[in-house]
């Protein structure tokens, strides 16, 4: 018998567990954060990022311990990576967003970023519905059946007031500055 039941959740859970760690351990997660603020303990950025870091190290370990195989089950799912083109455009766009959100700013790269990628995922959508079986109604097909013009003009105006949003709660309402 196998001790790992599924080998996909104990890879996640490890890299997960790291990453909530690291966020945890490392000092210079955050620049420039006062020992003590004017609102006390909780209104420095660094306690949220490390409360982000505990709750993720804490849902790995969980993670981890559901993918051991306790009960010596033959259930075992071993491992499996998919990876498609989506995944890979998507992961691919983060890291230039990364890249590129110092030099031109979170009001260029932000929309651009979220436009991309509703518009790939909203005709990644729309091409599996046109595969479906009539009688496999989704509530996105119950709704509207979107024209290419459509989905490009909800991605722009999507993309447009989220980015208004983010800038509304994290500037006006927060006090954060933005890159």
């Amino acid at each position: 018998m196998k001790i790992i039941k599924k080998t996909n959740d104990l890879i996640l859970g490890v890299i997960i567990l790291s990453l909530g760690l690291f966020v945890i351990l490392c000092p210079g997660i955050i620049s420039n954060v006062p020992k003590m603020s004017t609102g006390g303990f909780f209104s420095r950025a660094d306690v949220y990022i490390k409360g982000i870091g505990a709750i993720l190290a804490f849902v790995s370990l969980l993670l981890i311990i559901k993918s051991i195989n306790f009960n010596r089950s033959s259930d075992i799912s071993p491992l499996k990576i998919q990876l498609n083109k989506e995944i890979i455009i998507t992961a691919v766009l983060l890291v230039l967003y990364t890249l590129t959100l110092p030099e031109y700013g979170f009001f260029v790269t932000t929309p651009i970023l979220l436009f991309i990628l509703n518009l790939m995922y909203a005709l990644k959508e729309q091409k599996a519905q046109k595969q479906r079986k009539p009688d496999e109604s989704t509530p996105a097909q119950i709704i509207k059946k979107h024209s290419l013009r459509s989905t490009v003009i909800t991605a722009l105006v999507y993309s447009a007031a989220l980015t208004l949003v983010l800038y509304i709660i994290f500037v006006k309402l927060l006090h954060v500055i933005f890159p």
